[in-house]
């Protein structure tokens, strides 16, 4: 609750610096992250109505366009990933933020899609391991982004460092997880505008805090 309340004070006290950005680059991602799906959709439908290519066709068609939609959704994400935690590190500090801070993470966008791959190998592994065991990686893991960005760190280091980090935190940050869950839910109620303007960009914040905190900062009171 503590993180969720930072999180809360910082977006509402800079709003069109903080929150507005967050929200704007995770829209472009959105809409990067799917186009191919949009566009292959599109495609297909329109063959099948034409009746251009059989069913046969049509599915390895539509297996194949689901597999690029995954790639470049990944890159996309990935790339992303490293401004949207800049950002937030930054607002979490209490430091000047501007609106191009989430669309500055290429340099961090080789190392994150290294940790992005390989936390969804291990995390969907865990997954098949009876569910719980997933659940323990990835709040182990959670902290690998803040660690490129943050200290400069190669992808594989930053995972093995997030799970050193989070020993004896992993229930407090699963509470975190569940309060969030209740947070979206209350933003999607707004009228889905909420969960844009206020839940996530509040999310990205509190995460960072966290970290932070962990890590052993004094975060200034928002102001």
């Amino acid at each position: 609750m503590d993180a969720w309340g930072f999180g809360w004070k910082v977006i509402t006290t800079r709003f069109t610096t903080v929150a507005l950005p967050i929200a704007v680059a995770v829209v472009v991602q959105a809409i990067l992250g799917s186009i191919v799906s949009v566009i292959g959709s599109t495609a297909t439908t329109v063959l099948a109505e034409q009746g251009v290519v059989d069913a046969t066709a049509l599915g390895v068609l539509s297996f194949a366009v689901s597999g690029v939609n995954t790639v470049v959704s990944l890159l996309v994400n990935a790339f992303m990933a490293g401004g949207l935690m800049a950002t937030a590190l930054k607002a979490a500090r209490g430091q000047p933020t501007s609106f191009g801070d989430p669309f500055s993470g290429g340099r961090y966008f080789g190392r994150m899609l290294v940790a992005v791959i390989v936390a969804f190998i291990v995390v969907t592994i865990g997954m098949l391991l009876c569910f719980v065991p997933g659940i323990i990686v990835a709040l182990g893991i959670v902290f690998y982004g803040a660690l490129i960005v943050d200290q400069d760190m190669a992808g594989i280091d930053a995972l093995k460092k997030s799970w050193e980090m989070t020993k004896g935190h992993k229930l407090n940050i699963f509470l975190f997880g569940l309060i969030g869950i209740a947070v979206t839910i209350a933003g999607t109620l707004a009228c889905l505008i909420g969960v844009l303007l206020v839940s996530v960009p509040m999310g990205y914040v509190a995460m960072a805090s966290i970290y932070l905190r962990i890590k052993g900062e004094n975060l200034p009171v928002p102001s």
